[in-house]
Parts: structure tokens; C-alpha cells; sequence
């Protein structure tokens, strides 16, 4: 992996916009009632990230003077990442491929008045052949959907940033994918779990 870590330093706690916190605490709720209402296996592969040390990183990454935008995040489950970016004034997408998914993060941007976009497909670029050779049978992400990027008409090169929380194993696709597609300054931003967030400049 040719990629440089980026020392986001240790996490702020500092508090919380009021603004941000309504977002989150709206989108926490929102997430709780549909885990728990979900039929069992409705909706594969969601486990939402710590959205709040989301947004601390990426003000973080700001403030270290790396470009933050436009943010494009994978797999957006709610788009609470997005959601967030939009607020702090940043151009951001999210892609999800997941459909019950994206019309719950079109809710929630909706019902807060947050321009961001979000997007239904893969994250997974349709010339990423190399695919078919993660064929591990716990392997999360989902394979098949259709290409992101094409109804966005854009390409992952074009996006200064990237948020992703991948699958436990899965780190090295999300590696490969961004180290091949992303532009040389980009950067890649994941949720590791236990409050972990870890960049990586490309």
C-alpha cells in the first residue's frame, strides 16, 4: 500500500454544535427504531459508524489544512456522514446500494433542509474487475449494483475526500480501490471501530 497515514491527533471533546447534535441525536433515534423494527436479514451489511468522531475528523482534517471536499461517502447507510459534511458547508455525496436505505438518508436530509446528494449504486467501480477475487463466503460488501459514478457524473478522482467504514477484513479493498481510482492529494478517512478514525493521504 502506497499510502501515507495521516496524524489526525488524539480526539477532540470539545462539545458539539447545537446544530450537530440535533442532526445526530434525530439520526440516532431514527436508527434505533428501524434496527429494531427491521425484519431479520431485510437489510444486510448495516452497522452505522461513531458519526460524531466522523465529524470531529473531518474538522480535524480541515483544520490540518488537507482539502475536505467534495466528500464522497461509501456505503452511507443513513448519509448521517454526508449529512454532516453538508452542514460544515462542504460539497458532499453519498452513495449507498442499499434502496430502503437511500430513501432513509433522503428522509432525514430532507426533513433537516440539508442540500447534499444522495446516491443509489456501488461504490465499487464497474472496471474494478479484481472483484471476483475476494471470494471469502464472510465477505460483507455487496458486489453487484450498478455504478454510482455514473449517475453521479463523477469519478472517484474527482472527490478530495472519502469516508468509509468497512467490513472487519475488508480494509485492503477499500485500499485497493481508493489507492488505484483516487487522485495523488486525495484523502481516505475510515471508521475502525471503538471510536477509531484513521486517514491515509494518497
Amino acid at each position: 500500500m502506497d499510502l501515507q497515514p495521516v496524524d489526525l491527533g488524539p480526539p477532540s471533546d470539545r462539545p458539539l454544535p447545537e446544530d450537530v447534535q440535533r442532526l445526530l441525536t434525530e439520526a440516532d433515534l431514527r436508527i434505533r427504531a428501524f434496527l429494531s423494527s427491521a425484519p431479520a436479514n431485510s437489510v444486510p451489511a448495516f452497522h452505522p459508524s461513531d458519526h460524531a468522531a466522523a465529524y470531529r475528523a473531518i474538522c480535524r482534517l480541515d483544520e490540518l489544512g488537507y482539502s475536505v471536499e467534495p466528500l464522497c461517502e461509501w456505503g452511507c447507510g443513513f448519509g448521517v456522514v454526508t449529512a454532516l459534511a453538508a452542514q460544515l458547508g462542504l460539497d458532499a455525496y453519498g452513495v449507498e446500494i442499499e434502496p430502503t436505505l437511500v430513501n432513509e438518508a433522503q428522509r432525514l436530509l430532507d426533513d433537516f433542509d440539508i442540500g447534499a446528494e444522495i446516491i443509489e449504486g456501488s461504490f465499487i467501480p464497474r472496471s474494478y474487475t479484481e472483484l471476483e477475487s475476494w471470494v471469502d463466503p464472510d465477505f460483507e460488501t455487496i458486489r453487484e449494483g450498478s455504478d454510482a459514478y455514473d449517475e453521479l457524473g463523477l469519478e472517484i478522482r474527482d472527490f478530495d475526500l472519502i469516508y468509509a467504514y468497512p467490513w472487519p477484513g475488508e480494509e485492503e479493498l477499500y485500499f485497493e480501490i481508493f489507492e488505484r481510482y483516487a487522485a495523488p492529494g486525495a484523502t481516505l478517512m475510515m471508521y475502525h471501530g471503538v471510536e477509531e478514525i484513521l486517514a491515509f493521504r494518497h
